[in-house]
């Protein structure tokens, strides 16, 4: 039994952290300081920096388990944690209101153990700052902003994302 409660503490913990780059969507605007970033990326930079992409980051500071994010052309989203049994699919997009653009993220992310799978649903909008490096900052609407690598071409975590889909028995 106990085993169980921790799969359930690990799942939702590796869903929280594996999401600093996409969060609870939230009317209340970050207070940091963004003006160290520059502005913030129209529309269409958001677009040109994910779409067809992956981002691929640690799940905490210096840690050994990483996550990969991939931003579909189309519109998917997907995400897998390459060193634990977690994969996340559902959407993204960009939204623009009042001069300002957003990445919006809703995804179902589920953790595979045991033959079954749980699932919880998240939700995710942030403000993008591009940086001259290729990198972007992620301002969280609400907090909780993070340093994003420079993306990468493609989804090179598609197959362990298909194994772990197919393990969840979808």
């Amino acid at each position: 039994m106990a085993t169980i409660d921790n799969r359930k503490f690990r799942f939702a913990f590796i869903t929280a952290a594996s999401f600093l780059l996409v969060f609870v969507a939230a009317c209340t605007p970050s207070y940091i300081n963004t003006q160290d970033y520059g502005a913030p990326a129209t529309e269409q930079e958001i677009r040109n920096h994910y779409s067809g992409n992956s981002i691929k980051y640690p799940l905490e500071v210096g840690g050994k388990s990483f996550v990969e994010a991939y931003f579909s052309p189309d519109g998917t989203y997907r995400m897998v944690a390459l060193n634990e049994s977690v994969f996340g699919e559902g959407t993204w997009k960009v939204h623009t209101a009042l001069s300002r653009s957003t990445l919006i993220i809703q995804t179902t992310d589920y953790f595979v153990g045991d033959g079954q799978a749980d699932s919880r649903a998240w939700n995710g909008s942030f403000v993008i700052y591009t940086q001259p490096d290729g990198s972007v900052f992620a301002d969280q609407m609400g907090g909780g902003n993070s340093s994003q690598p420079k993306p990468t071409r493609g989804f090179k975590a598609q197959s362990r994302w298909n194994s772990l889909r197919r393990q969840a028995g979808f």
